[in-house]
């Protein structure tokens, strides 16, 4: 199990609760200093998320991802989580950053999303009042500025990209209906190595938090260290933990947003790396190791040498109020690996109020 996609989200009850000063026993509404009712409304985002090791090898243009993103089922906000994006040889890991293939991929999903019908599912507000927003300034880190919504340019696209970041190999990118872009904020960026001496980013994760309307959402892009030996088990074991204790987002906001996983109320015990998420079935054959632009497995010619085929492609949630409804592979013979994807129905709440001068994320 090398390379996780983590999707997560945690309602802000209560920051709520501290934006009112009596809390209805029906847990329906709130009213503030004044007598004015809140109702907080909720409703149901289509989130698909995507991983895929593409094995340092450079895209063409025209390559063909539909099968990945399964447009026939359009969805509200895509994530997309790449491992290796860059080969993993020392000249690249130790050196400057290469950043050529991130345009080419950023290209190739901006064409694939623009070109399907999208979902209108904003959610919906009483005819009197407005949905707040989260009053917070921009709690973007220094690196994630400089990619974070550049795509806002293009008034036709139906669908716009809100961050990337790029450690090394390790690339995240996530585009939402345009339609859903001003309910963004507090969107943040963590990124912890945990490679060569513990530290280097040829392993680790990106992580992406961000509260669209009032829940908050993370979403977790790692490669970790690969095998079957007890040895590799430990080792990748220990390396979730790192990653659990050192992601930080830097939030200057006084609401109670998240600063850390922990904060999120994720919970990685002893025993298993992943105790507390949760994952569908692998009802698709194994994602790793094909034999270059092939359907063979590496290693099925004596030859060349014996490997056992493996889901090394995960994607995994953890939260209350997540419905997956799909969970699948593509066909795209593009890398040694087949990408993966997962498709989720995630409760959002949404909090109506007569005015507001919130701030929105653009």
């Amino acid at each position: 199990m090398g390379n996780i996609l983590g999707v997560q989200l945690k309602g802000f009850v209560e920051k709520l609760k501290k934006q009112v000063t009596s809390y209805w026993p029906n847990k329906s509404g709130f009213k503030d200093n004044k007598g004015d009712e809140f109702r907080i409304k909720s409703n149901e985002l289509r989130v698909s998320a995507h991983t895929w090791n593409v094995g340092g090898e450079l895209p063409s243009e025209d390559l063909d991802i539909r099968d990945w993103l399964d447009v026939d089922y359009p969805a509200d906000i895509y994530v997309f989580g790449f491992q290796e994006i860059i080969p993993l040889e020392a000249g690249y890991v130790i050196g400057s950053e290469d950043t050529r293939p991130i345009p080419i991929w950023e290209n190739i999903i901006r064409k694939t999303l623009n070109n399907i019908q999208p979902v209108n599912t904003i959610l919906e507000s009483d005819s009197d009042t407005e949905v707040a927003l989260c009053t917070s300034n921009d709690s973007s880190t220094t690196d994630s500025k400089e990619n974070v919504e550049d795509s806002f340019t293009d008034s036709k696209s139906q669908y716009v990209k809100i961050v990337s970041k790029q450690m090394v190999g390790i690339f995240i990118t996530i585009w939402v209906h345009r339609s859903l872009r001003k309910h963004i904020q507090n969107v943040d960026v963590s990124t912890v190595g945990v490679g060569k001496k513990g530290f280097v980013g040829n392993k680790g994760s990106v992580s992406v938090s961000m509260s669209i309307y009032q829940t908050n959402f993370c979403f977790l892009c790692t490669h970790l260290t690969s095998g079957e030996r007890d040895i590799d088990i430990a080792k990748r074991n220990a390396d979730v933990q790192e990653i659990y204790k050192r992601t930080c987002f830097n939030s200057m906001s006084e609401d109670a947003l998240p600063k850390s996983i922990m904060d999120q109320e994720l919970q990685l015990k002893l025993g298993g790396a992943f105790d507390g998420w949760t994952e569908g079935v692998l009802n698709f054959p194994p994602t790793y190791k094909y034999e270059p632009n092939s359907d063979i497995y590496y290693g099925k010619d004596p030859k060349v040498g014996r490997r056992t085929p493996a889901w090394c492609d995960r994607i995994l949630s953890y939260g209350k109020g997540i419905r997956q409804i799909s969970y699948k592979r593509a066909q795209i013979r593009f890398s040694d690996h087949r990408p993966v994807s997962a498709s989720y129905l995630m409760e959002v709440k949404a909090f109506p109020l007569r005015k507001t001068t919130a701030r929105p994320y653009i």
